[in-house]
């Protein structure tokens, strides 16, 4: 167990500042906070832009182009890996397997749900 926390451990340090990075630009892009209003009344910041194009990253050229989404990769193979071993250790760990399992039952069913509602 103390091998699967310490991979836990390392790869969550290398993926949570991109983590954080794509929710926070996600959130602004959910909300079209990166994008200028068409009659001139929103011109996004500087940095809103700056950080959605990197969450985005469709105006890459060259070879930095496929090391930046290699990189991506990375992070989400980093990312996947440490949140299995993360659901497999809330079962090792917790007496009571039947909360994390109706908590990792509503992380699936709410997010599914509300989206099959507002899909309409």
């Amino acid at each position: 167990m103390k091998s699967w926390l310490r991979i836990h451990r390392y790869l969550g340090a290398f993926c949570a500042p991109m983590l954080i990075l794509f929710a926070i630009s996600g959130s602004w892009q959910m909300l079209n906070y990166h994008k200028a209003k068409k009659d001139g009344s929103y011109k996004p910041p500087a940095a809103v832009k700056f950080t959605s194009d990197l969450h985005m990253a469709e105006d890459l050229e060259g070879p930095a182009k496929w090391a930046y989404r290699g990189i991506l990769w990375i992070v989400a193979a980093s990312l996947v890996t440490s949140s299995a071993i993360g659901l497999m250790m809330a079962f090792r760990l917790e007496p009571a397997k039947g909360r994390v399992m109706m908590l990792v039952a509503a992380g699936i069913a709410l997010p599914l749900l509300l989206f099959l509602l507002a899909h309409e």
